[in-house]
Parts: C-alpha cells; sequence; structure tokens
C-alpha cells in the first residue's frame, strides 16, 4: 500500500503543496504523456511508470493546481520534489549540448 504521508512540497503561487507519490501516479494518469520538446519549459520530465511527463504540469497537477502561466518559474521545485518521492527525472538535450557540453560545465 503506497504511503499516503506528504513527501516533500511543491511551491506555486507561494503557497507549498505536499506532494505524495499517490497524488502523482494519480496526476500522471490523467495527464497526457510527454512527446516533443516544447522550449524551454518543458525540457525537464519525470518517468512515471512507463510514461514521461513534463515536471512542471505533473506536479502541478499532483498538488491540485492548474498548470502556471510561466511553467519555467516552477522547474526546479517541480523537479526536486518529484526527484525526492523517487521518480527519475531526466532533461532533453539537442545536439549542440549534447556534442559542446553546457557552457557553465565547460568553461
Amino acid at each position: 500500500m503506497p504511503d499516503p504521508s506528504p513527501g516533500p512540497a511543491f511551491t506555486m503561487g507561494g503557497v507549498s503543496h505536499p506532494l505524495t507519490r499517490q497524488a502523482v501516479e494519480a496526476a500522471a494518469a490523467g495527464l497526457l504523456p510527454a512527446h516533443s520538446a516544447r522550449g524551454l519549459d518543458y525540457v525537464w520530465y519525470a518517468l512515471v511508470g512507463r510514461e514521461l511527463h513534463y515536471v512542471v504540469a505533473l506536479a502541478a497537477a499532483a498538488a491540485g493546481q492548474p498548470l502556471p502561466d510561466r511553467p519555467s518559474r516552477y522547474v526546479k521545485d517541480a523537479r526536486l520534489a518529484l526527484k525526492a518521492l523517487g521518480y527519475p527525472v531526466v532533461c532533453w538535450a539537442d545536439s549542440v549540448l549534447l556534442d559542446k557540453g553546457h557552457p557553465s560545465h565547460t568553461g
């Protein structure tokens, strides 16, 4: 039986929303899986079951909140909360990033 106790919090609009694995899995069941990169707001994904979901959309839905107008403001908080719950979190990288690396990592 899943642990229903509150886990890490996803903060949106100044309000902290505790997340649970049960809430995340229910949210994932109601969302369409990620299908393509749609800009920087949508390059971070969490793997729930066999599907990838955009981290902000997933965390917001698990918190019972709508997708915010500016999802990029919440990516870090969403990915860290989902990672803390044990979900694999991955980032999409284009060929330039793969070939040359991230500027802050390569000098």
